[in-house]
Order: C-alpha cells, then structure tokens, then sequence
C-alpha cells in the first residue's frame, strides 16, 4: 500500500513550518525599510541630511532583530541573563524582622 503524501496548495509544497521564518524575514526586512523611510522622509521635510535616516535605519534594526529573537523563542522574550531589580513591599526586609514585638 502506497503511503499518500499531503499537498500544500499555498506556496507550492511549502509545509506550514516552513512559513514561520519566511514570516520573520518578511517582517524584520519590512521594519528596517519602514523606519529607514521615516528617516528619509523627516530629513526631507526637516532638512537634516542623513542622520535621521541612519536613526531610522539604527532604530528599525534593533526593533526588527529583538522582535525575531522573540518570535524565534515561540513569542517569549528572550532571556539574555538580566533580571529586573524588585523593590521591598512593607512587610519584606530586615527592619520588619528586628522589630520585636512589646509585652
């Protein structure tokens, strides 16, 4: 008996997995170029030369790179090793701990 294989319509024998990186591709490229527009656009309207631009296409790499890390971590940010500091409520910490209660 013959196995059968699926065939996929979109995009010709594209499995589904395989659209999860063409998607961030396609988004990390469409960032860079929309913010390096933007910075064209303002040195334009603002006349500042390329800096706006180089800020746009800075800007869009960042964004654009940081989001296909998270995209490539199932949507979670990705943990690079730093932990946010936590403040003390009232009841944490030493000064609650010395306190003795009075007879």
């Amino acid at each position: 008996m013959a196995r059968e294989t699926k065939k996929y319509k979109l995009l010709g024998n594209l499995r589904p997995q395989d659209l999860k990186p063409l998607g961030i591709g396609i988004e990390l490229s469409a960032l860079i170029g929309g913010m390096a527009y933007g910075g064209y656009w303002l040195d334009e309207q603002w006349g500042t030369g390329p800096w706006l631009l180089l800020a746009g296409v800075c800007l869009g790499t960042f964004g654009g790179g940081w989001h296909a890390l998270k995209m490539a971590n199932g949507g979670r940010v990705p943990d690079i090793g730093i932990k946010a500091k936590s403040k003390p409520t009232e009841g944490d910490g030493d000064a609650a701990e010395d306190e003795k209660p009075t007879p």
